[in-house]
């Protein structure tokens, strides 16, 4: 149900992975007929090459095309510039939505105080993602990049690893962005997504934005989606882009001393996994070990 003032403005971001977007429209769309509500899509592409290959975009959608990719954070705020919906949906063009997945977000929407509500995120094989964390503070980075809260998680009770925290709706502090229904008027009124962020970490600097304006970020388990990972780049991710916006966003909030602190444990937590998942790659010849190897080792020793 398309409307000229519509309810709801879904914003995808696309860069190399038009074939999976295929699919994530499919499933959207039965997901908006389902919810019963008035939307519009935007469409940012963030590779000049999807012009070139005339990909065929939804009829009556909106598309920006750039030259270059401009990174998440820029690339989502040049379409919101365009919505006129009330919420915009932030979506990844990798995932596969469930038929209720509107419906149960939307629920949210009658909370004047909530921002934004985020929904659970499965793995492909439908196992848990844990995409509700915590704040960059010297005391979670040592429980998490030691995986001291995996090897106690009843104990420490982290959302990195305990599925207690994914079983009933509830306000979060920090959640990935994989998917996102945020509050307009919000978005226009913390600015968007900070531009400072090209990869990694805006959804960070976004939800303490949310917090800090004094809304809610509400988890939503009945609201499903499945989420491959990292396609446009084959599932490999930049440690190096990784740890520069580590810096970034905690020199936001706190000084250089207690960066170099933070960063010096990060470095070291990371070192510890590197050995790990070199351990679980050749010694136990878990395959799927390689992209965490590729991972560490851009975010140790790259230039």
């Amino acid at each position: 149900m398309k409307d000229r003032h519509p309810f709801l403005s879904v914003i995808i971001l696309v860069y190399h992975d038009d074939q999976f977007l295929k699919n994530c429209l499919s499933s959207l769309f039965l997901a908006l007929k389902k919810a019963k509500v008035s939307y519009e899509l935007i469409f940012v592409a963030n590779d000049i090459a999807l012009k070139k290959s005339k990909f065929n975009f939804p009829n009556r959608s909106r598309v920006i095309f750039n030259r270059k990719n401009v990174g998440f954070a820029k690339a989502f705020n040049q379409g919101a510039k365009l919505s006129s919906g009330r919420w915009l949906l932030s979506i990844n063009p990798d995932t596969i939505s469930d038929s209720d997945l509107l419906k149960n977000l939307l629920l949210h929407t009658k909370n004047s105080y909530v921002g934004a509500v985020t929904p659970k995120i499965l793995n492909p094989d439908g196992t848990l993602q844990f995409t509700i964390t915590n704040d960059f503070t010297i005391k979670n980075l040592i429980i998490e990049q030691f995986y001291i809260h995996k090897m106690f998680p009843w104990f420490f009770s982290s959302p990195q690893s305990d599925p207690r925290h994914y079983e009933k709706p509830h306000a979060v502090d920090f959640s990935f962005g994989t998917c996102f229904l945020i509050r307009s008027s919000l978005f226009k009124l913390i600015s968007g997504f900070c531009e400072d962020f090209f990869l990694y970490l805006e959804d960070y600097d976004f939800c303490k934005k949310v917090r800090g304006a004094g809304y809610y970020i509400m988890f939503e388990p009945k609201a499903i989606q499945i989420h491959f990972g990292s396609r446009s780049n084959k599932g490999y991710k930049d440690g190096k882009a990784y740890l520069r916006s580590v810096c970034q966003y905690v020199l936001h909030g706190h000084n250089r001393y207690y960066t170099y602190v933070l960063i010096s444990i990060l470095w070291i937590g990371s070192f510890f996994r590197y050995l790990y998942w070199i351990f679980q790659l050749y010694f136990l010849k878990k395959d799927f070990s390689l992209k965490k190897v590729s991972f560490y080792r851009t975010l140790l020793f790259a230039k």
